[in-house]
C-alpha cells in the first residue's frame, strides 16, 4: 500500500469513529436525564449480545476452510464487517450509561459493574481465554494439537488417497506421520472420503 491508500484508510476509520461518537451523543441527548438508568437497561444487553455475536462470527471466519465452507465464511465475514461498528456503538453507549449511572446512582452502577465483571470472567473461562493462538491442527480430527508430522501425514493421505496401511508405511518412516495417515485412511474407509 502506498502512502495515499494508508491515509485514505485512516481517514475512513476516523469517519466511522466520529459517526459512532455522534450517534452516541445523539442518544444521550434524546434520553436526557434518564440516560443513565435507561441506558444501562437498554444498551448493556445490546452490547453484550453484539459482542457475543461478533465473537462467534469471528470464530466462524478465522482458520482454513474447505471449498464448501468458504462461502459460509465469506457470508460470516460480510455480516461481521457490518456488525463491528454497531457493536462498537453499543459498547460506547453502554460505557457512557454505566459511568453516568455510577455518578448518579452509585449502588445501581456498582451492582451492574459487578455483574458485568463476573459475566466477563465467566465468558473468558468459557472461551478458554483470550489471545490463544489458532492452530490449523485444531481444525482436523487429530487428537493432539500442533503435531506437525501427523498433520503432514493426514494431508498426504488426503492428496494421495492411499488404499491400505502399507501405503502409509511406505510413504514415511516417521511414526507421527503414519499416525496422521492412518487417521485419514480411517475416514476414507468409513465413507467420509472421496
Amino acid at each position: 500500500m502506498n502512502l495515499l491508500e494508508n491515509i485514505g484508510s485512516v481517514l475512513s476509520l476516523l469517519v466511522v469513529l466520529v459517526w459512532i461518537w455522534r450517534v452516541a451523543q445523539g442518544c444521550k441527548r434524546l434520553l436526557g436525564s434518564r440516560f443513565a438508568v435507561l441506558g444501562v437497561l437498554i444498551f448493556v444487553p445490546l452490547a453484550v449480545g453484539a459482542d457475543g455475536a461478533t465473537y462467534f462470527l469471528f470464530e466462524a471466519v478465522k482458520g482454513p476452510h474447505a471449498d464448501s465452507a468458504a462461502y459460509g465464511a465469506l457470508a460470516a465475514l460480510l455480516v461481521l464487517l457490518a456488525l463491528v461498528p454497531l457493536a462498537a456503538l453499543f459498547n460506547l453507549l453502554a460505557l457512557m450509561a454505566l459511568f453516568g449511572c455510577l455518578y448518579e446512582r452509585p449502588a445501581l452502577g456498582l451492582s451492574v459493574l459487578i455483574v458485568l465483571l463476573f459475566g466477563a470472567g465467566g465468558l473468558l473461562a468459557w472461551t478458554g481465554g483470550a489471545g490463544r493462538p489458532h492452530s490449523p491442527a485444531s481444525d482436523g480430527p487429530l487428537e493432539r494439537r500442533g503435531d506437525d508430522q501427523a498433520l503432514q501425514g493426514q494431508e498426504w493421505a488426503m492428496e494421495a488417497g492411499p488404499t491400505s496401511r502399507e501405503a502409509c508405511d511406505q510413504a514415511s518412516d516417521n511414526a507421527d506421520f503414519r499416525r496422521g495417515c492412518y487417521r485419514a485412511l480411517q475416514v476414507f474407509e468409513r465413507g467420509g472420503g472421496r
